[in-house]
């Protein structure tokens, strides 16, 4: 069984992880402020706040390699990536699976009224940013690996989707044996 409790946790680390999250929400959120309140006008601060994501994933990148001790030389087993896989899924798949139903019960609804209202059906598949593909991509969290070149049905989970596919690629650097593991750590960078 893998053992992570042995490590101690980084409080600065933490810290910027919870400022970088909260930094990506008011970025999303500060189109919805009064019109005469333009971050933008007083600071290029926020101009480019889609960057809080990128340190936010490196930052947990270099948390997550300090408790898994990924410089250790010690291979993990099969049944120890196992583990440390639906750990991970399970801490992101249960929101993502939540909101994509709440995205399809909301298309569905706009269809239903407008199918009630005698206009042209709509909404639900709209043969772009939904379609039955798309749809599929996004159950499984793999929609933003490359296959579509725009974010479909609930927009924000892209980044759930790459968390996903970093967790994959982490999942099989803990099962190469440390040498090779450092080797490939620096070839990827």
């Amino acid at each position: 069984m893998m053992h992570i409790s042995h490590k101690k946790e980084i409080r600065s680390h933490t810290s910027l992880r919870g400022w970088a999250a909260m930094m990506v929400v008011f970025v999303h959120f500060r189109y919805y402020l009064h019109s005469s309140i333009d971050p933008d006008e007083i600071t290029l601060y926020f101009y480019k706040g889609y960057l809080w994501v990128d340190f936010f994933f490196i930052l947990s990148g270099f948390v997550m390699a300090y408790v898994y001790d990924i410089e250790h030389p010690r291979r993990y087993s099969v049944r120890d990536t196992l583990h440390y896989l639906i750990a991970r899924i399970a801490r992101i798949y249960p929101l993502h699976f939540i909101t994509l139903v709440a995205t399809i019960l909301f298309f569905t609804l706009l269809a239903l009224i407008n199918w009630g209202l005698g206009k042209e059906a709509c909404c639900l598949f709209d043969d772009s940013l939904r379609t039955p593909e798309s749809l599929a991509a996004n159950l499984f969290l793999i929609h933003s690996w490359g296959m579509f070149d725009w974010v479909t049905w609930n927009f924000p989970s892209w980044s759930l989707s790459a968390e996903f596919f970093c967790y994959l690629l982490f999942a099989a650097l803990l099962t190469i044996n440390g040498d090779n593991r450092k080797h490939v750590a620096v070839l990827s960078t």
